[in-house]
Protein backbone atom coordinates (compact mmCIF):
# COMPACT_ATOMS: atom_id res chain seq x y z
CA UNK A 1 0.00 0.00 0.00
CA UNK A 2 2.56 2.34 -1.27
CA UNK A 3 -0.13 5.28 -0.56
CA UNK A 4 -0.40 4.61 3.39
CA UNK A 5 2.67 6.10 5.73
CA UNK A 6 4.93 3.68 6.88
CA UNK A 7 3.12 0.70 5.20
CA UNK A 8 6.58 -1.22 4.89
CA UNK A 9 6.75 -1.03 8.46
CA UNK A 10 3.34 -2.60 9.27
CA UNK A 11 3.76 -5.79 10.37
CA UNK A 12 3.61 -7.12 13.68
CA UNK A 13 3.29 -10.17 16.20
CA UNK A 14 2.51 -10.84 19.82
CA UNK A 15 2.35 -13.76 22.19
CA UNK A 16 -0.64 -13.30 24.74
CA UNK A 17 -1.39 -16.00 27.48
CA UNK A 18 -4.62 -17.33 27.72
CA UNK A 19 -4.46 -18.81 31.32
CA UNK A 20 -7.31 -16.62 32.15
CA UNK A 21 -9.09 -15.99 29.01
CA UNK A 22 -12.49 -17.59 28.47
CA UNK A 23 -12.21 -19.21 25.47
CA UNK A 24 -15.61 -20.39 24.88
CA UNK A 25 -16.66 -16.28 24.96
CA UNK A 26 -16.65 -14.35 21.68
CA UNK A 27 -13.15 -13.55 21.28
CA UNK A 28 -11.54 -10.69 19.09
CA UNK A 29 -8.17 -9.17 18.09
CA UNK A 30 -8.32 -5.53 18.25
CA UNK A 31 -4.75 -3.92 16.28
CA UNK A 32 -4.34 -0.34 17.84
CA UNK A 33 -2.20 2.20 17.19
CA UNK A 34 -1.53 4.95 20.46
CA UNK A 35 0.01 8.33 21.14
CA UNK A 36 -0.17 7.07 25.13
CA UNK A 37 2.28 4.42 26.59
CA UNK A 38 -0.56 2.88 28.01
CA UNK A 39 -2.69 2.31 24.72
CA UNK A 40 -5.54 3.29 26.62
CA UNK A 41 -5.83 6.64 24.86
CA UNK A 42 -5.64 9.09 21.44
CA UNK A 43 -5.69 5.80 19.65
CA UNK A 44 -6.89 4.20 16.61
CA UNK A 45 -7.98 0.52 16.16
CA UNK A 46 -8.93 -2.35 13.48
CA UNK A 47 -10.94 -5.02 14.23
CA UNK A 48 -10.07 -8.34 13.11
CA UNK A 49 -13.04 -11.16 12.52
CA UNK A 50 -13.93 -12.70 15.25
CA UNK A 51 -11.26 -16.09 16.25
CA UNK A 52 -13.81 -17.83 18.09
CA UNK A 53 -17.52 -18.39 18.14
CA UNK A 54 -19.63 -18.76 21.41
CA UNK A 55 -20.74 -21.30 19.91
CA UNK A 56 -18.11 -24.18 19.71
CA UNK A 57 -18.06 -27.53 18.72
CA UNK A 58 -16.93 -29.96 20.98
CA UNK A 59 -17.21 -33.73 19.94
CA UNK A 60 -15.75 -36.77 20.57
CA UNK A 61 -15.61 -40.91 21.06
CA UNK A 62 -13.51 -43.01 22.45
CA UNK A 63 -12.60 -45.93 19.99
CA UNK A 64 -10.94 -48.64 22.18
CA UNK A 65 -9.74 -48.96 25.68
CA UNK A 66 -7.53 -51.92 26.17
CA UNK A 67 -5.82 -53.96 29.52
CA UNK A 68 -5.09 -57.42 28.11
CA UNK A 69 -2.07 -57.31 29.10
CA UNK A 70 -2.29 -56.48 32.60
CA UNK A 71 0.37 -53.72 32.80
CA UNK A 72 -0.99 -50.54 30.90
CA UNK A 73 -3.95 -49.10 29.75
CA UNK A 74 -3.98 -48.13 25.87
CA UNK A 75 -6.80 -46.54 24.91
CA UNK A 76 -7.62 -44.63 21.46
CA UNK A 77 -10.25 -41.97 20.37
CA UNK A 78 -11.13 -39.05 18.88
CA UNK A 79 -11.86 -35.42 19.88
CA UNK A 80 -12.75 -32.30 18.15
CA UNK A 81 -12.41 -28.93 19.50
CA UNK A 82 -13.51 -25.65 17.92
CA UNK A 83 -10.48 -24.20 20.69
CA UNK A 84 -7.82 -26.75 19.81
CA UNK A 85 -6.01 -24.36 18.09
CA UNK A 86 -5.43 -22.53 21.20
CA UNK A 87 -5.74 -25.16 23.88
CA UNK A 88 -2.71 -26.64 22.10
CA UNK A 89 -1.86 -29.46 25.32
CA UNK A 90 -3.50 -32.49 24.95
CA UNK A 91 -4.11 -34.88 28.39
CA UNK A 92 -6.15 -38.42 28.60
CA UNK A 93 -7.36 -38.37 32.25
CA UNK A 94 -8.65 -41.56 33.63
CA UNK A 95 -11.55 -41.41 35.96
CA UNK A 96 -12.73 -43.10 38.40
CA UNK A 97 -16.93 -42.41 38.47
CA UNK A 98 -17.59 -44.51 41.20
CA UNK A 99 -14.96 -43.16 43.54
CA UNK A 100 -15.33 -39.67 42.30
CA UNK A 101 -11.77 -39.15 41.96
CA UNK A 102 -8.67 -38.65 39.47
CA UNK A 103 -6.65 -42.02 38.91
CA UNK A 104 -4.52 -40.87 36.32
CA UNK A 105 -3.47 -38.62 33.66
CA UNK A 106 -0.82 -39.05 30.50
CA UNK A 107 -0.04 -36.88 27.65
CA UNK A 108 -1.04 -38.21 24.29
CA UNK A 109 0.08 -38.93 20.97
CA UNK A 110 -2.02 -37.27 18.42
CA UNK A 111 -3.44 -38.82 15.37
CA UNK A 112 -4.12 -37.83 11.64
CA UNK A 113 -7.88 -38.84 11.32
CA UNK A 114 -9.39 -37.40 7.95
CA UNK A 115 -12.59 -39.26 8.58
CA UNK A 116 -13.20 -37.14 11.01
CA UNK A 117 -12.19 -34.34 9.23
CA UNK A 118 -14.77 -35.19 6.45
CA UNK A 119 -17.56 -35.70 9.28
CA UNK A 120 -16.77 -32.12 10.86
CA UNK A 121 -15.59 -30.13 8.18
CA UNK A 122 -15.99 -26.56 9.71
CA UNK A 123 -13.98 -27.42 12.43
CA UNK A 124 -10.22 -26.49 13.09
CA UNK A 125 -7.95 -29.23 13.12
CA UNK A 126 -10.67 -31.86 13.15
CA UNK A 127 -8.28 -33.61 10.76
CA UNK A 128 -5.90 -33.98 13.33
CA UNK A 129 -8.76 -35.07 15.91
CA UNK A 130 -7.06 -38.57 16.91
CA UNK A 131 -5.10 -39.15 19.78
CA UNK A 132 -3.89 -42.58 22.03
CA UNK A 133 -1.87 -43.25 24.85
CA UNK A 134 -1.19 -45.37 27.62
CA UNK A 135 -1.29 -45.59 31.61
CA UNK A 136 1.10 -47.47 33.44
CA UNK A 137 -1.35 -49.43 35.60
CA UNK A 138 1.61 -50.47 38.61
CA UNK A 139 0.52 -48.49 41.78
CA UNK A 140 -3.00 -47.59 40.59
CA UNK A 141 -5.18 -50.57 42.09
CA UNK A 142 -7.85 -50.29 39.96
CA UNK A 143 -10.71 -51.17 41.54
CA UNK A 144 -13.12 -54.47 40.34
CA UNK A 145 -16.94 -53.32 39.77
CA UNK A 146 -15.96 -49.60 39.97
CA UNK A 147 -17.25 -47.50 36.75
CA UNK A 148 -14.58 -45.70 34.92
CA UNK A 149 -14.38 -42.90 32.17
CA UNK A 150 -11.61 -41.69 29.74
CA UNK A 151 -11.50 -38.10 29.74
CA UNK A 152 -9.90 -36.30 26.53
CA UNK A 153 -8.78 -32.61 27.46
CA UNK A 154 -7.39 -29.83 25.52
CA UNK A 155 -5.90 -27.03 27.70
CA UNK A 156 -4.07 -24.06 26.98
CA UNK A 157 -1.50 -25.05 30.22
CA UNK A 158 1.00 -27.70 29.92
CA UNK A 159 1.27 -28.52 33.47
CA UNK A 160 -0.34 -31.34 35.75
CA UNK A 161 -3.10 -32.78 33.95
CA UNK A 162 -4.50 -29.32 32.24
CA UNK A 163 -6.49 -28.14 34.64
CA UNK A 164 -4.75 -24.87 35.77
CA UNK A 165 -5.32 -23.63 32.03
CA UNK A 166 -8.09 -22.51 30.31
CA UNK A 167 -9.40 -26.19 29.07
CA UNK A 168 -12.12 -28.28 27.04
CA UNK A 169 -13.19 -31.79 28.01
CA UNK A 170 -14.60 -34.33 26.32
CA UNK A 171 -15.83 -37.54 28.93
CA UNK A 172 -16.29 -40.75 27.23
CA UNK A 173 -19.19 -42.84 27.79
CA UNK A 174 -18.25 -45.26 31.17
CA UNK A 175 -16.81 -48.58 31.19
CA UNK A 176 -16.90 -51.00 34.46
CA UNK A 177 -14.48 -53.53 35.10
CA UNK A 178 -16.81 -56.32 35.88
CA UNK A 179 -16.62 -58.84 32.87
CA UNK A 180 -15.79 -62.13 33.14
CA UNK A 181 -15.76 -65.28 30.66
CA UNK A 182 -14.09 -68.22 29.72
CA UNK A 183 -13.99 -71.37 27.26
CA UNK A 184 -13.20 -74.85 27.16
CA UNK A 185 -10.96 -75.53 24.97
CA UNK A 186 -10.81 -79.43 25.60
CA UNK A 187 -10.77 -81.48 28.49
CA UNK A 188 -10.07 -85.65 29.21
CA UNK A 189 -10.57 -88.12 32.20
CA UNK A 190 -7.36 -90.28 32.50
CA UNK A 191 -6.29 -92.49 34.71
CA UNK A 192 -4.79 -89.72 36.95
CA UNK A 193 -7.57 -87.08 36.82
CA UNK A 194 -9.08 -84.59 34.53
CA UNK A 195 -6.67 -82.54 32.23
CA UNK A 196 -8.65 -79.58 31.11
CA UNK A 197 -7.25 -76.69 28.80
CA UNK A 198 -8.63 -73.68 27.88
CA UNK A 199 -8.90 -69.58 29.16
CA UNK A 200 -10.22 -67.58 31.67
CA UNK A 201 -10.33 -63.99 32.27
CA UNK A 202 -11.98 -61.26 35.04
CA UNK A 203 -11.45 -57.60 36.08
CA UNK A 204 -11.77 -59.39 39.76
CA UNK A 205 -8.32 -60.58 38.74
CA UNK A 206 -7.16 -57.19 39.36
CA UNK A 207 -7.72 -57.87 43.43
CA UNK A 208 -8.03 -61.33 43.50
CA UNK A 209 -5.36 -62.63 41.88
CA UNK A 210 -4.93 -66.67 42.34
CA UNK A 211 -6.51 -68.41 40.03
CA UNK A 212 -8.11 -72.22 40.32
CA UNK A 213 -9.96 -75.14 38.47
CA UNK A 214 -12.45 -77.33 40.85
CA UNK A 215 -13.95 -80.18 39.87
CA UNK A 216 -17.28 -80.90 41.13
CA UNK A 217 -19.36 -83.84 41.02
CA UNK A 218 -23.09 -83.67 41.85
CA UNK A 219 -22.29 -80.70 43.39
CA UNK A 220 -19.41 -81.45 46.00
CA UNK A 221 -15.67 -80.60 45.27
CA UNK A 222 -13.45 -83.70 44.17
CA UNK A 223 -10.39 -81.99 43.93
CA UNK A 224 -8.86 -78.40 42.90
CA UNK A 225 -5.55 -77.52 41.18
CA UNK A 226 -3.92 -74.05 40.84
CA UNK A 227 -3.78 -72.63 37.12
CA UNK A 228 -0.64 -71.35 35.79
CA UNK A 229 -1.55 -68.61 32.60
CA UNK A 230 0.25 -68.77 29.11
CA UNK A 231 -0.01 -66.01 26.50
CA UNK A 232 -3.34 -66.20 24.66
CA UNK A 233 -3.42 -63.18 22.06
CA UNK A 234 -6.56 -64.27 20.27
CA UNK A 235 -8.32 -64.03 23.79
CA UNK A 236 -6.65 -60.36 23.92
CA UNK A 237 -8.18 -59.70 20.14
CA UNK A 238 -11.90 -60.83 21.76
CA UNK A 239 -11.72 -59.33 25.07
CA UNK A 240 -9.10 -56.64 24.63
CA UNK A 241 -11.27 -54.36 27.61
CA UNK A 242 -11.06 -56.84 30.24
CA UNK A 243 -8.12 -56.68 32.87
CA UNK A 244 -5.06 -59.44 31.86
CA UNK A 245 -6.83 -61.14 28.93
CA UNK A 246 -3.91 -61.68 26.75
CA UNK A 247 -2.46 -63.85 30.11
CA UNK A 248 -5.45 -66.22 30.33
CA UNK A 249 -4.45 -69.51 28.66
CA UNK A 250 -3.94 -72.49 30.83
CA UNK A 251 -3.81 -76.57 30.83
CA UNK A 252 -3.54 -78.37 33.98
CA UNK A 253 -4.23 -81.88 35.27
CA UNK A 254 -6.95 -82.21 38.22
CA UNK A 255 -5.64 -85.27 40.06
CA UNK A 256 -8.35 -87.91 41.25
CA UNK A 257 -9.75 -91.22 40.96
CA UNK A 258 -12.02 -91.74 38.07
CA UNK A 259 -14.41 -94.03 39.60
CA UNK A 260 -15.42 -91.74 42.45
CA UNK A 261 -16.24 -88.99 40.25
CA UNK A 262 -19.46 -91.40 39.13
CA UNK A 263 -22.13 -88.11 38.85
CA UNK A 264 -22.73 -84.84 37.52
CA UNK A 265 -19.67 -83.20 36.51
CA UNK A 266 -19.16 -79.69 36.22
CA UNK A 267 -16.01 -76.87 36.70
CA UNK A 268 -15.56 -74.26 38.66
CA UNK A 269 -12.94 -71.68 37.52
CA UNK A 270 -11.98 -69.20 39.80
CA UNK A 271 -10.07 -66.03 40.70
CA UNK A 272 -9.48 -65.67 44.72
CA UNK A 273 -8.10 -63.34 47.05
CA UNK A 274 -6.76 -66.46 48.83
CA UNK A 275 -3.42 -68.22 47.89
CA UNK A 276 -5.53 -71.95 48.62
CA UNK A 277 -8.46 -70.42 46.12
CA UNK A 278 -11.18 -69.84 49.14
CA UNK A 279 -11.51 -66.30 50.79
CA UNK A 280 -13.36 -63.81 48.77
CA UNK A 281 -13.39 -65.20 44.74
CA UNK A 282 -15.45 -64.52 41.55
CA UNK A 283 -16.90 -67.91 40.42
CA UNK A 284 -17.69 -69.07 36.41
CA UNK A 285 -19.46 -72.49 35.81
CA UNK A 286 -18.95 -74.75 33.48
CA UNK A 287 -21.64 -76.84 31.44
CA UNK A 288 -22.53 -80.36 33.16
CA UNK A 289 -20.27 -83.27 31.85
CA UNK A 290 -21.69 -87.06 32.05
CA UNK A 291 -19.69 -89.44 34.00
CA UNK A 292 -21.78 -92.78 32.41
CA UNK A 293 -23.06 -92.64 29.17
CA UNK A 294 -23.82 -94.96 26.22
CA UNK A 295 -25.98 -95.99 23.61
CA UNK A 296 -27.47 -99.18 21.81
CA UNK A 297 -26.25 -97.81 17.75
CA UNK A 298 -28.11 -101.04 16.34
CA UNK A 299 -30.53 -103.77 17.56
CA UNK A 300 -31.19 -106.11 14.93
CA UNK A 301 -33.17 -109.25 15.10
CA UNK A 302 -33.33 -111.51 11.94
CA UNK A 303 -33.94 -114.62 10.99
CA UNK A 304 -32.21 -116.58 13.54
CA UNK A 305 -29.64 -113.87 14.88
CA UNK A 306 -29.42 -110.96 17.01
CA UNK A 307 -26.97 -108.10 16.65
CA UNK A 308 -26.01 -105.22 19.48
CA UNK A 309 -23.73 -102.73 18.47
CA UNK A 310 -23.09 -99.46 20.45
CA UNK A 311 -21.13 -97.56 22.90
CA UNK A 312 -20.69 -97.45 27.13
CA UNK A 313 -18.17 -95.15 28.76
CA UNK A 314 -18.16 -94.93 32.43
CA UNK A 315 -15.57 -93.08 34.97
CA UNK A 316 -16.16 -96.32 37.29
CA UNK A 317 -14.91 -98.49 34.02
CA UNK A 318 -11.72 -98.15 35.42
CA UNK A 319 -10.44 -101.67 37.12
CA UNK A 320 -13.44 -103.63 35.33
CA UNK A 321 -11.98 -105.41 32.02
CA UNK A 322 -15.27 -107.54 31.48
CA UNK A 323 -18.44 -106.82 29.39
CA UNK A 324 -21.14 -108.58 29.29
CA UNK A 325 -24.96 -108.08 27.37
CA UNK A 326 -27.64 -109.29 29.75
CA UNK A 327 -31.08 -109.53 28.57
CA UNK A 328 -34.34 -109.38 31.18
CA UNK A 329 -38.10 -109.36 30.68
CA UNK A 330 -40.79 -106.95 30.92
CA UNK A 331 -40.58 -107.73 35.04
CA UNK A 332 -36.61 -107.65 35.18
CA UNK A 333 -36.15 -110.78 35.17
CA UNK A 334 -33.14 -112.19 33.69
CA UNK A 335 -33.96 -114.50 30.67
CA UNK A 336 -29.82 -114.93 28.77
CA UNK A 337 -26.45 -113.23 29.34
CA UNK A 338 -23.33 -113.17 26.58
CA UNK A 339 -20.00 -112.04 27.78
CA UNK A 340 -18.63 -109.59 24.86
CA UNK A 341 -15.62 -110.49 23.42
CA UNK A 342 -15.59 -108.00 20.91
CA UNK A 343 -14.93 -104.57 22.99
CA UNK A 344 -12.87 -101.21 23.29
CA UNK A 345 -13.66 -100.26 19.43
CA UNK A 346 -12.56 -97.05 18.73
CA UNK A 347 -15.20 -94.25 18.83
CA UNK A 348 -13.21 -90.76 18.12
CA UNK A 349 -17.06 -89.26 18.15
CA UNK A 350 -17.90 -90.30 21.52
CA UNK A 351 -14.53 -89.10 22.60
CA UNK A 352 -15.52 -85.58 21.16
CA UNK A 353 -19.44 -85.59 22.90
CA UNK A 354 -17.96 -87.05 25.89
CA UNK A 355 -14.40 -85.92 27.10
CA UNK A 356 -14.84 -85.98 30.71
CA UNK A 357 -15.45 -89.54 30.73
CA UNK A 358 -12.72 -92.03 31.40
CA UNK A 359 -11.41 -93.90 27.71
CA UNK A 360 -14.40 -92.73 26.49
CA UNK A 361 -12.17 -92.65 22.85
CA UNK A 362 -12.45 -96.61 23.19
CA UNK A 363 -15.93 -97.26 24.16
CA UNK A 364 -17.71 -99.19 21.52
CA UNK A 365 -18.26 -102.88 21.33
CA UNK A 366 -20.76 -105.19 19.22
CA UNK A 367 -21.93 -108.91 19.52
CA UNK A 368 -23.32 -111.09 17.37
CA UNK A 369 -25.31 -114.39 18.18
CA UNK A 370 -28.19 -116.85 17.15
CA UNK A 371 -31.35 -116.88 19.35
CA UNK A 372 -31.55 -118.79 21.88
CA UNK A 373 -35.06 -120.33 22.83
CA UNK A 374 -35.17 -118.26 26.03
CA UNK A 375 -34.98 -114.79 24.48
CA UNK A 376 -37.63 -115.83 21.40
CA UNK A 377 -41.14 -114.38 21.83
CA UNK A 378 -40.06 -112.20 24.23
CA UNK A 379 -40.33 -108.56 24.98
CA UNK A 380 -36.87 -107.64 26.31
CA UNK A 381 -33.99 -105.10 27.78
CA UNK A 382 -30.75 -105.51 27.04
CA UNK A 383 -28.28 -104.61 29.75
CA UNK A 384 -24.45 -103.53 28.75
CA UNK A 385 -22.49 -104.50 32.18
CA UNK A 386 -19.09 -103.71 32.31
CA UNK A 387 -17.92 -105.56 35.32
CA UNK A 388 -14.90 -106.99 37.41
CA UNK A 389 -16.44 -109.96 37.47
CA UNK A 390 -15.53 -112.72 35.09
CA UNK A 391 -19.15 -114.25 34.78
CA UNK A 392 -21.03 -110.54 34.95
CA UNK A 393 -21.29 -109.76 38.17
CA UNK A 394 -19.29 -108.20 40.64
CA UNK A 395 -18.88 -104.20 41.17
CA UNK A 396 -21.10 -103.08 37.80
CA UNK A 397 -21.76 -99.93 35.75
CA UNK A 398 -24.81 -101.03 33.19
CA UNK A 399 -25.99 -99.44 30.51
CA UNK A 400 -30.07 -100.15 30.14
CA UNK A 401 -31.75 -99.91 26.26
CA UNK A 402 -35.40 -99.51 25.39
CA UNK A 403 -37.81 -102.41 24.93
CA UNK A 404 -36.88 -105.11 21.94
CA UNK A 405 -38.95 -107.18 20.47
CA UNK A 406 -37.57 -110.38 19.69
CA UNK A 407 -39.59 -112.19 17.90
CA UNK A 408 -38.25 -114.40 14.59
CA UNK A 409 -41.26 -113.61 12.49
CA UNK A 410 -40.47 -114.09 8.65
CA UNK A 411 -39.92 -111.32 6.56
CA UNK A 412 -41.10 -110.42 4.13
CA UNK A 413 -44.32 -112.25 4.74
CA UNK A 414 -45.26 -115.53 2.55
CA UNK A 415 -48.30 -117.32 3.02
CA UNK A 416 -46.78 -120.57 1.88
CA UNK A 417 -44.33 -120.33 4.39
CA UNK A 418 -44.61 -120.75 8.38
CA UNK A 419 -44.83 -117.61 10.02
CA UNK A 420 -41.75 -117.74 11.94
CA UNK A 421 -38.51 -119.05 10.96
CA UNK A 422 -38.19 -121.27 14.33
CA UNK A 423 -39.80 -124.72 14.17
CA UNK A 424 -43.12 -124.91 15.96
CA UNK A 425 -43.61 -125.69 19.64
CA UNK A 426 -43.37 -129.29 20.76
CA UNK A 427 -47.57 -128.77 22.89
CA UNK A 428 -46.09 -132.22 25.03
CA UNK A 429 -43.57 -130.06 26.81
CA UNK A 430 -45.82 -127.21 27.05
CA UNK A 431 -47.99 -127.75 31.01
CA UNK A 432 -50.84 -125.02 30.00
CA UNK A 433 -50.95 -124.60 26.29
CA UNK A 434 -53.79 -121.83 24.82
CA UNK A 435 -54.22 -119.60 21.82
CA UNK A 436 -54.88 -116.18 22.12
CA UNK A 437 -56.08 -114.33 18.61
CA UNK A 438 -55.39 -109.87 18.58
CA UNK A 439 -57.02 -108.70 15.83
CA UNK A 440 -56.01 -105.27 15.69
CA UNK A 441 -52.36 -106.82 15.55
CA UNK A 442 -52.98 -109.23 12.76
CA UNK A 443 -51.38 -111.85 15.24
CA UNK A 444 -52.44 -115.44 16.52
CA UNK A 445 -50.06 -115.71 19.43
CA UNK A 446 -49.48 -119.45 20.38
CA UNK A 447 -49.41 -119.03 24.80
CA UNK A 448 -47.85 -121.52 26.98
CA UNK A 449 -49.18 -119.67 30.39
CA UNK A 450 -48.14 -115.60 29.89
CA UNK A 451 -45.79 -116.76 27.66
CA UNK A 452 -45.18 -116.65 23.87
CA UNK A 453 -43.92 -119.46 22.50
CA UNK A 454 -44.67 -118.66 18.71
CA UNK A 455 -46.35 -116.57 16.68
CA UNK A 456 -48.61 -116.32 13.32
CA UNK A 457 -49.06 -113.79 10.89
CA UNK A 458 -53.45 -113.57 10.34
CA UNK A 459 -55.91 -112.02 8.94
CA UNK A 460 -59.44 -111.27 11.20
CA UNK A 461 -62.56 -110.53 10.27
CA UNK A 462 -63.18 -107.04 9.21
CA UNK A 463 -64.53 -104.11 11.01
CA UNK A 464 -68.29 -103.13 10.62
CA UNK A 465 -69.76 -99.87 12.79
CA UNK A 466 -66.83 -100.68 14.60
CA UNK A 467 -67.28 -104.41 15.36
CA UNK A 468 -65.07 -107.03 13.78
CA UNK A 469 -67.43 -110.12 11.94
CA UNK A 470 -64.93 -112.03 13.93
CA UNK A 471 -66.83 -112.83 17.50
CA UNK A 472 -64.60 -111.84 20.73
CA UNK A 473 -64.52 -113.99 23.72
CA UNK A 474 -62.60 -117.13 24.93
CA UNK A 475 -64.11 -120.55 23.12
CA UNK A 476 -62.20 -123.92 22.85
CA UNK A 477 -61.13 -125.61 19.45
CA UNK A 478 -64.04 -128.03 18.37
CA UNK A 479 -63.71 -131.48 16.70
CA UNK A 480 -64.81 -130.42 13.46
CA UNK A 481 -62.00 -130.27 11.37
CA UNK A 482 -60.76 -131.14 7.53
CA UNK A 483 -58.26 -130.75 4.37
CA UNK A 484 -60.23 -128.13 2.55
CA UNK A 485 -63.86 -126.65 1.84
CA UNK A 486 -65.76 -124.59 -0.65
CA UNK A 487 -68.28 -122.24 -0.20
CA UNK A 488 -70.56 -121.53 -2.94
CA UNK A 489 -72.14 -118.65 -1.49
CA UNK A 490 -69.22 -116.45 -1.01
CA UNK A 491 -67.77 -117.59 -4.31
CA UNK A 492 -64.12 -119.14 -2.57
CA UNK A 493 -62.79 -122.13 -0.36
CA UNK A 494 -59.98 -122.90 1.91
CA UNK A 495 -57.72 -125.32 3.34
CA UNK A 496 -56.93 -127.12 6.88
CA UNK A 497 -59.82 -125.98 9.03
CA UNK A 498 -60.12 -126.45 12.56
CA UNK A 499 -63.07 -125.07 13.80
CA UNK A 500 -63.15 -123.20 17.27
CA UNK A 501 -67.28 -121.87 17.42
CA UNK A 502 -70.70 -123.12 16.20
CA UNK A 503 -68.75 -126.57 15.18
CA UNK A 504 -67.53 -125.51 11.44
CA UNK A 505 -68.77 -121.88 11.06
CA UNK A 506 -65.63 -120.25 12.97
CA UNK A 507 -62.29 -121.67 11.36
CA UNK A 508 -59.06 -121.39 11.73
CA UNK A 509 -58.01 -121.89 7.96
CA UNK A 510 -55.20 -121.25 5.10
CA UNK A 511 -55.86 -117.83 3.26
CA UNK A 512 -58.85 -118.48 0.79
CA UNK A 513 -58.69 -120.34 -2.55
CA UNK A 514 -61.12 -119.98 -5.61
CA UNK A 515 -63.64 -122.91 -6.78
CA UNK A 516 -60.85 -124.93 -8.32
CA UNK A 517 -58.88 -124.81 -5.53
CA UNK A 518 -55.94 -122.24 -6.33
CA UNK A 519 -54.67 -119.46 -3.51
CA UNK A 520 -56.27 -116.08 -4.50
CA UNK A 521 -52.96 -113.64 -4.49
CA UNK A 522 -54.98 -110.66 -3.63
CA UNK A 523 -56.56 -112.05 -0.47
CA UNK A 524 -53.39 -113.60 0.51
CA UNK A 525 -51.42 -110.37 0.52
CA UNK A 526 -53.66 -108.81 3.26
CA UNK A 527 -52.11 -111.59 5.34
CA UNK A 528 -50.33 -110.48 8.59
CA UNK A 529 -51.58 -106.81 7.22
CA UNK A 530 -55.28 -106.01 7.64
CA UNK A 531 -58.39 -107.46 8.58
CA UNK A 532 -60.53 -108.93 5.72
CA UNK A 533 -62.16 -112.22 6.85
CA UNK A 534 -65.94 -112.79 6.68
CA UNK A 535 -64.96 -113.96 10.57
CA UNK A 536 -62.78 -116.70 10.18
CA UNK A 537 -59.19 -116.67 11.16
CA UNK A 538 -57.13 -116.95 8.14
CA UNK A 539 -53.42 -118.05 8.20
CA UNK A 540 -50.42 -119.27 5.94
CA UNK A 541 -50.57 -122.32 4.80
CA UNK A 542 -48.15 -124.07 7.07
CA UNK A 543 -49.19 -122.62 10.16
CA UNK A 544 -53.00 -123.54 9.34
CA UNK A 545 -51.96 -127.46 8.49
CA UNK A 546 -50.05 -127.68 11.87
CA UNK A 547 -52.93 -125.96 14.05
CA UNK A 548 -55.32 -128.63 12.36
CA UNK A 549 -52.79 -131.71 12.64
CA UNK A 550 -51.48 -130.59 16.22
CA UNK A 551 -54.03 -128.74 18.15
CA UNK A 552 -56.49 -130.50 20.99
CA UNK A 553 -60.12 -130.51 20.79
CA UNK A 554 -60.62 -128.05 24.01
CA UNK A 555 -57.54 -126.07 23.83
CA UNK A 556 -58.96 -122.80 24.55
CA UNK A 557 -58.80 -120.02 22.47
CA UNK A 558 -58.91 -116.13 23.39
CA UNK A 559 -60.10 -113.92 20.70
CA UNK A 560 -59.92 -109.75 21.23
CA UNK A 561 -59.12 -106.46 20.17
Amino acid sequence: MPGVYHANQSGFTAKIALNKVNLNHQIQIISRYSASADGNSDYLDYWFNSITSSNQVNQGWLDSVNLSDGQHLNFAGWHASGLAPFENNHFGILYDLTANSQVAVVKTSQANRPDIARLLPNVPESGQAGFSGQIDLTGLKLQPGHQYTLVSRYSTSAEGNGGSGQYSDYWSPAFTLNQHAFYIDGLQMTEQGLRVNGWLVSDQSLTKTHPYLIVLNNGKEVNRAALTFTSRPDVAKAYGQVYNSANSGFSTLVKLDPAQVNGNIQLILRFSDDPAGNGNYDDQYSQTYASNAGNFDAIQVNATGIYVSGWHASNQAVGKPYQYLIFVDQNGHELYRQEVLDKNRTRGDVAKAEPAIYNSGKSGYQLGFNIPNQLNHHMVRIIHRITDDKYGNGNAVDEWSGLVSINAMRTPIDYRQPSEYFDYPNLSQLNNFWIHVRIGQNRVYLMNNNDVVYTMYCTAGYYQNGVSTTPLGTYYIQAERGNSFYNGALGEGANYWTSFLNHGEYLFHTVPTDRWGNYKPDEAAQLGINQGSHGCIRLSVPDAYWIMHNVPTGTRVVIDN
